[in-house]
């Protein structure tokens, strides 16, 4: 997928305005996340999936795409574990997820991970996704001391 700052974006915007899930859902379904290849865009489908749970009225309904984004973004995270971006997503998909969901045991080494490597990562990265990875940190317990 050539667009993956677009998906950052889409992301990042439906994260932080739940009133714009559906419509970020539909866009980063037109990005092309609904035929993943990659670490990436298998992580990106993911965290897509798992923000639909947010929108789903059903109980069941919810847990199910929950549990269909986390496995998305294992898989991700299993094809391409050194990436930066792909633990980036799964450390905000586990922090802001509830724990009584029970994923958050990889929370504590995705965090390790993204400080050890985020830094130079960014210095590469387009400053405008810069910025909204930063954005998205700070939302996060990466920040807090």
């Amino acid at each position: 997928m050539a667009k993956l700052g677009i998906a950052l974006l889409i992301f990042f915007t439906a994260a932080n305005n739940p009133w714009k899930l559906n419509a970020s859902f539909c866009l980063g379904k037109k990005e092309e996340i609904q035929n993943p290849k990659s670490g990436l865009e298998w992580a990106y489908a993911g965290a897509f999936e798992c923000m639909k749970a947010e929108d789903a009225w059903n109980p069941y309904s919810k847990y199910e795409h929950f549990k269909k984004g986390c496995s998305f973004i294992d898989k991700g995270v299993s094809l391409d574990s050194n990436n930066v971006h792909v633990r980036l997503v799964r450390f905000v998909i586990q922090d802001q997820s509830p724990e009584f969901l029970g994923y958050h045991s990889e929370i504590e080494e995705d965090e390790a991970f993204l400080r050890s490597n985020l830094e130079a990562w960014l210095k590469e990265a387009p400053e405008e996704n810069q910025e909204l990875v930063i954005k998205m940190l700070k939302s996060t317990r990466y920040y807090e001391e």
